[in-house]
C-alpha cells in the first residue's frame, strides 16, 4: 500500500479564501505592543463583529485551537477566551 500523502499547505488553509477578514487590515485582529485595555477592548470588539459575519468562523476557531494560536482574534475569540475554552475541552 502507498503511504497517504499529506495535504499541501494550500489545502490546509483553503477555508481562508472565504474568510471575511482576508481583505481587512490584520491590525484589527492582532494587538500592537503596549496597547491599553480600553483600546484593546474596542479593537477586539471590531474584530469580533467581522468574525460574527464570517462564513468560516468555525473553521477559523478550530484552526486556532488545533495550532495553539496565542495571539489575535480567531473565530470570534480572544487568546484568553481560547485558553479558557481549551482548558475545558
Amino acid at each position: 500500500m502507498f503511504a497517504e500523502i499529506p495535504p499541501r499547505n494550500t489545502e490546509l488553509w483553503q477555508w481562508r479564501l472565504s474568510a471575511a477578514c482576508r481583505t481587512e487590515d490584520a491590525a484589527i485582529f492582532f494587538p500592537p505592543d503596549g496597547e491599553r485595555p480600553t483600546a484593546r477592548a474596542a479593537r477586539e470588539s471590531a474584530a469580533k463583529r467581522i468574525c460574527r459575519e464570517c462564513p468560516v468562523s468555525v473553521e477559523c476557531l478550530t484552526f486556532a485551537l488545533a495550532t495553539g494560536q496565542h495571539h489575535g482574534v480567531w473565530g470570534t475569540t480572544t487568546p484568553v477566551e481560547r485558553n479558557n475554552r481549551h482548558q475545558y475541552t
